[in-house]
């Protein structure tokens, strides 16, 4: 345009008379031509230099031009799509108080941008920066912009948007796509309107609305909606597949696109409050909120659709801190689901009814990307629930919720999907908003034809979290409380039957203020008897040579020949009985006690994981590890857990303790392809298993619970001092609790100086002398089960 211009000039100059009028009219007629174009270029290339500078990003300006009111700028664009953001204008206009921009005071009246794309790819390498260097520039004047007032006195400052389009996009396509996007902005007030946005992609988990329009205000804590109007909405949630749920990946592109600290925007409103009192500080006072969807539709794996019909929500705000929620929807052969409360966020205090009859769970899945859903055409959920509030310092609650043929599907649950699942929920109770206080008067919990009763407290604060629950699970037939286990989760040992009854009750005391008070107990009256047993996991193989399979990895399996008679067994009456010390000290020092589980191992490790914020350690009995290296894969699931506390309890029964340990300690790992006593005896000391001494088997205990990273002082042919201090520490424990005598002590620390392996190649390990194990005449003092040093599988060994 410019050039066109320039040569126009230049052609109309040398057409121009001779005469001296027409050259003073042309002369000043040129002159302010060429003023214009001069300032024109100036205003081009001074634009492009702004925009560069505060958002340093490639800008470019097509054209500019001057006016009465302003400045108007043409073909705008910023950022480049390679870099994850691009915005295009059309025109821009700015509109100026020339006499203020003269004596340098701030002239912008406003800012009208016509026809404009902005485009978000967040999967672009610079998306992360780009988006960053725009977000600080946006609200990097908002605390300071007051009334957004041009100048003082003036009126306020006036934006609008017009004929706008918005697109994001993430690593899975088409994420938010807005048409027809109109917004105008004056002083703290704000109007917004588009034709049509959808959410996601066809095809997959898709959220479509209609005209829609908001009005917002600008307050201390950041900007509140008035009004929101959403019509002719439409939802489809597809089959899983390889694609992440649309809640998932709007939540991942909120993250990165959120204001950030000390923005307009404020994160302290969500950082220390509930989520109800969140989402309404959020709306003015007397907000109202009305949104309609024509459908909401579930596509499942076999092609059939759910759908839920004409659902309705409105919130409206009455002015003084409540608001009223109403809505409804309804499926096609009759079930509905309809909700009628009144909230009192700044108090989390609601008044009211939600009832919803067998609705499709698929509709609703969607929403809770936290929980593994799997698939199940025929899952549904069914439920009423009663706010009342008496005053304000408490709000009743009471109400049921039935799940029916649920399905999970985790990797950390079990390897295959897991359905059929119906859960029942029902009970009273009394929620005190001040304290943050939940006070279950009355719950019972139902998982297929076994329930349980739980009554307590939970507190939930913003510095700490506190729980007090006693549960019980009244006497039950045996059968009905392995059916409330999913049969995909127990597999084959759903061929398990049994006779007589199972009760058990548990109390539990936490407080994250103090993670060392845990306490936790738990009853159990168990009169269950076996009376049916899959013959996968018989015990009666074991009376004789049988082979002990393994499977390291998924290239490698292990497998060796034991069992009585064999070369490679070892009879518990031949083993050292330090050894035998040893192994019980460090793995599970109540074994002889016990049936199979240590309730207080669990106590203390449910306090160590919490208090680390992570799985840390566990609380395997030896039973349980006996019988996670007899019959279960290395995977760490829910499923395999559950399927090795049923097979403790069988080998509990079927096996004596004597046997077990037999047993356990024939065919645990004790190294890289080392199973079993005698050859880990051979391998490790060139012994024979009765020849061990205090110091090789306090070796021996310490490996167990990680053999193939223990296995590196036998590479290196020593110990290094942090080993030789859990090698000491287990001794002067055994010592304590009178399981070796003084003078076994006093050999085992020696040997700790001169420790020594013995290397392939070898000769044979020379003759000695040990030890008795105890003090003459002197008996095993009694075992206080509260008093355990270690902490780990009972006893965790990296303590030591």
């Amino acid at each position: 345009m410019t050039d066109f211009l320039r040569d126009k000039v230049a052609h109309a100059i040398r057409l121009l008379p001779r005469g001296r009028p027409w050259m003073w009219f042309f002369g000043g007629l040129l002159t302010v031509v060429v003023g214009y174009l001069w300032a024109s270029n100036i205003v081009a290339s001074r634009a492009s230099a702004t925009i560069e500078r505060r958002l340093r990003m490639q800008a470019d300006v097509g054209d500019a031009g001057l006016m009465l009111g302003g400045v108007a700028l043409w073909d705008v664009k910023v950022g480049a799509r390679s870099s994850g953001l691009e915005i295009r204008i059309d025109h821009v206009v700015v509109d100026l108080s020339w006499a203020r921009a003269v004596i340098g005071r701030d002239a912008v009246r406003g800012v009208t941008v016509d026809g404009m794309e902005v485009e978000i790819d967040l999967a672009a390498e610079g998306a992360t920066e780009s988006i960053s260097r725009l977000r600080r520039t946006l609200y990097a004047r908002a605390p300071h912009q007051g009334d957004d007032r041009a100048g003082k006195g003036g009126k306020s400052r006036v934006y609008r948007v017009s004929d706008a389009t918005f697109l994001v996009e993430d690593d899975e396509g088409a994420l938010v796509e807005v048409e027809g996007l109109a917004i105008v902005k004056e002083g703290r007030s704000l109007r917004g309107e588009v034709v049509a946005m959808v959410l996601g992609e066809r095809g997959g988990d898709v959220v479509e609305v209609g005209s829609s329009r908001i009005a917002m205000t600008r307050g201390e804590r950041g900007w509140s909606v008035g009004e929101l109007y959403v019509s002719g909405g439409r939802a489809n949630w597809a089959p899983s597949g390889p694609s992440q749920p649309l809640t998932r990946r709007l939540k991942r592109a909120a993250d990165l696109l959120r204001a950030p600290d000390g923005a307009s925007e404020p994160v302290r409103v969500r950082e220390k409050s509930g989520l109800m009192k969140r989402w309404f500080a959020r709306l003015t006072p007397d907000a109202v909120i009305d949104v309609s969807f024509r459908s909401i539709r579930s596509e499942s794996v076999g092609g059939g659709t759910d759908r839920l019909e004409d659902l309705a929500l409105k919130v409206a705000g009455s002015g003084d801190g409540r608001y009223r929620l109403l809505g409804a929807g309804e499926l096609p052969d009759g079930a509905e689901a309809r909700v009628d409360l009144s909230f009192v966020p700044e108090q989390a205090r609601a008044l009211g009814t939600v009832s919803f009859d067998s609705i499709p769970l698929a509709l609703v899945a969607p929403l809770t990307p936290q929980i593994p859903w799997g698939s199940s055409d025929g899952a549904t959920i069914s439920g009423n629930l009663d706010l009342r509030t008496d005053s304000v310092e408490e709000m009743r609650i009471e109400g049921r919720v039935d799940i029916r043929d649920v399905a999970l599907s985790s990797e950390r649950i079990a390897p295959e999907p897991i359905e059929g699942i119906d859960v029942s929920l029902a009970g009273r109770g009394v929620w005190f908003p001040a304290e943050r206080l939940l006070r279950i008067d009355n719950g019972d919990i139902q998982v297929g034809p076994a329930h349980a009763s739980i009554v307590g407290e939970i507190e939930r604060t913003a510095d700490y979290y506190r729980a007090e629950l006693k549960t019980t699970v009244p006497p039950t037939d045996c059968n009905e409380v392995i059916e409330a286990i999913p049969q995909d989760i127990l597999g084959p040992l759903n061929a398990f039957e049994w006779s007589g009854t199972w009760g058990a009750n548990a109390e539990l005391k936490l407080d994250s203020r103090d993670f060392d008070s845990t306490d936790l107990i738990i009853r159990v009256r168990n009169l269950c008897r076996f009376e049916r047993t899959p013959k996968t996991v018989r015990v009666d193989r074991f009376e004789r040579p049988f082979t002990h399979r393994v499977k390291e990895s998924e290239e490698s399996v292990f497998e060796m020949v034991t069992g009585p008679g064999t070369p490679n067994w070892v009879l518990l009456g031949d083993v050292s009985p330090f050894v035998v010390q040893a192994v019980i000290s460090h793995e599970d020092a109540r074994f002889y006690d016990h049936g199979g589980f240590a309730p207080w191992a669990i106590r203390d490790a449910l306090a160590r994981n919490l208090r680390e914020g992570r799985y840390v350690v566990g609380a395997s009995t030896i039973s349980m590890q006996l019988a996670k290296n007899l019959f279960l894969e290395r995977e760490k699931t829910l499923a395999r857990k559950a399927q090795e506390v049923i097979l403790t309890w069988w080998l509990e029964n079927a096996l004596t303790k004597d046997q077990i340990l037999e047993l356990y300690l024939n065919v645990i790992e004790y190294g890289p392809e080392i199973y079993g006593l005698r050859g880990a005896a051979r391998h490790y000391f060139g012994r024979e298993p009765r020849e061990l001494s205090p110091a090789e088997a306090a070796f021996l205990a310490c490996a167990l619970p990680s053999p193939k990273r223990y296995h590196a002082y036998y590479d290196r042919d020593a110990l290094t001092p942090a080993m030789k201090n859990k090698m000491q520490r287990l001794l002067e424990h055994m010592a304590k609790r009178g399981r070796i005598g003084s003078e076994a002590l006093t050999y085992g620390l020696q040997e700790l100086e001169t420790f020594d392996f013995h290397q392939e190649g070898e000769g044979p390990a020379p003759d000695r002398e040990l030890p008795p194990i105890f003090e003459p005449s002197r008996e095993i003092e009694p075992i206080d089960p509260w008093d355990f040093p270690f902490e780990g599988s009972v006893q965790d060994p990296r303590s030591l």
